[in-house]
C-alpha cells in the first residue's frame, strides 16, 4: 500500500486552496493586529511625552507599551509564518510548510494550556472571559492543521516521485496500482 495524495477535503474543497486561504486569513488579521498596536503604542507615547517626569501615570504607560512590544512580537511571528505557509504552498516547498505545522501546532498547544490555565482558575466569569471563544479557537485551528498537513503531505508525495491521482470521488488508501488496474484515473 502506497500513499495517495488527498485532493479533496472539507466540503470537496482542495486542501491548496484551503490552505492558501488560510494563509491569507491569517496574514491580513496579523497586520490588522499589528497596525492596532502601533496605534495603540503612539497614543501611549503621546501620554508618555504629556505628563510630567515625575507623574504617576508615566510609569504606568511605560509597563503598557512594553506589554504591547509582546503581543508586537507574537503578530509578527504570525505574519511571517503566514508568508512561509503562502511560499510554501505556492512554491511547493515543503520545509516552508512544515515550518508553519510546527509553529501551528505549538501555539495551538500553547492556547490550550492557556485555556487550561483559565479554566483552573477560582473564576465565576469563564464564559464572559473569553474561555468558550478559546475552546471554539482550538477546535477550529486543528482542523486548519489538518489541512495544512494534508498539503505537506501531498508536497512531500510529489518530491519523492509518486504517482498523482486525481478525480478518485471517496479517496482511501487505495494501492496505485490497484486503482490503475480498475481504470478510475
Amino acid at each position: 500500500m502506497t500513499l495517495t495524495p488527498r485532493t479533496r477535503f472539507l466540503c470537496c474543497v482542495p486542501p491548496e486552496r484551503a490552505a492558501t486561504t488560510l494563509g491569507y486569513g491569517q496574514a491580513t488579521l496579523a497586520v490588522a493586529g499589528i497596525l492596532c498596536v502601533f496605534r495603540e503604542i503612539l497614543m501611549y507615547f503621546y501620554l508618555f511625552i504629556r505628563y510630567d517626569s515625575d507623574s504617576i501615570y508615566q510609569n504606568y504607560h511605560i509597563r503598557h507599551v512594553k506589554d504591547l512590544s509582546w503581543v508586537l512580537l507574537v503578530l509578527g511571528l504570525c505574519l511571517t509564518f503566514a508568508v512561509f505557509l503562502l511560499v510554501g504552498t505556492e512554491k511547493r516547498r515543503p520545509g516552508y510548510v512544515l515550518t508553519y505545522l510546527i509553529f501551528g501546532v505549538l501555539g495551538t498547544l500553547a492556547l490550550a494550556v492557556y485555556w487550561l490555565v483559565l479554566l483552573s482558575g477560582n473564576n465565576r466569569h469563564f464564559i464572559y472571559d473569553g474561555g468558550v471563544d478559546i475552546f471554539l479557537i482550538i477546535i477550529v485551528y486543528s482542523q486548519c492543521l489538518r489541512t495544512v498537513y494534508f498539503v505537506y503531505r501531498n508536497i512531500k508525495l510529489e518530491r519523492n516521485g509518486n504517482n498523482m491521482i486525481y478525480n478518485v470521488l471517496l479517496e482511501s488508501n487505495y494501492n496505485v496500482k490497484d486503482i490503475k488496474e480498475k481504470n478510475v484515473i
